[in-house]
């Protein structure tokens, strides 16, 4: 006879979902560490800039979802709600974020990976350190844009939201606001996560779109 487990949470976005878990769990990411010649600086840069590129692609797709233009009209104010999307988006063209991980590159000859997780960690910590919430929420946001980044140079796949699994509720320890657009098409009942608050850009898109 199995035992019913009761888990009680912070109910981020409305509504009630029964039914089968699937707990998703992405690895931590190995992050490749070398040095370049300075004739491979300019291949560095420019696979940074591929990715970069990718991941603008990836999260205008996450828009076009969230404002049902695939369906060929609006969802009503899906507009209002990809406000978070056009601040990743402008977080990729941050020169702080982009020219800063160029220079690492160039200066300290060191490979684009390294690099772009040395300019994450430095713009996550200083948000962090300024010691309120709501920055603190902010550098989540710049580890998810960072992080999409990073997946795409090394070639790992950039959504957690498989559409195949069958109808379910999505068990994970953090999601972002992109991983929720992608559960408007496929077949997800609602999520939990350990991480996370009421005032989360996730939560806030989760509540956009209806997902409890």
């Amino acid at each position: 006879m199995s035992k019913t487990v009761r888990m009680r949470g912070i109910a981020a976005s409305t509504g009630i979902a029964i039914g089968p878990a699937r707990v998703v769990e992405r690895r931590k990411i190995k992050i490749p560490k070398r040095r370049v010649s300075p004739s491979e600086v300019s291949d560095e840069i420019a696979r940074l800039y591929d990715a970069l590129e990718l991941s603008r692609k990836q999260l205008l797709a996450a828009k076009a979802m969230v404002l049902g233009s695939a369906e060929g009209h609006e969802r009503p104010g899906a507009s209002d709600h990809t406000l978070i999307l056009d601040a990743y988006l402008l977080m990729l063209e941050d020169e702080m974020l982009t020219q800063g991980a160029v220079s690492l590159i160039s200066n300290q000859l060191i490979n684009a990976e390294w690099a772009l997780v040395r300019k994450i960690d430095e713009i996550k910590n200083t948000l962090a350190s300024l010691g309120d919430d709501y920055f603190k929420e902010r550098a989540q946001d710049v580890d998810f844009v960072g992080t999409r980044v990073l997946r795409n140079l090394l070639g790992h796949a950039t959504e957690i939201v498989d559409a195949a699994g069958g109808p379910c509720i999505i068990i994970a320890d953090v999601l972002s606001p992109t991983d929720t657009t992608h559960m408007v098409d496929a077949p997800v009942m609602g999520f939990a996560t350990e991480v996370g608050t009421r005032t989360s850009h996730t939560a806030i898109m989760a509540q956009a779109l209806g997902i409890p």
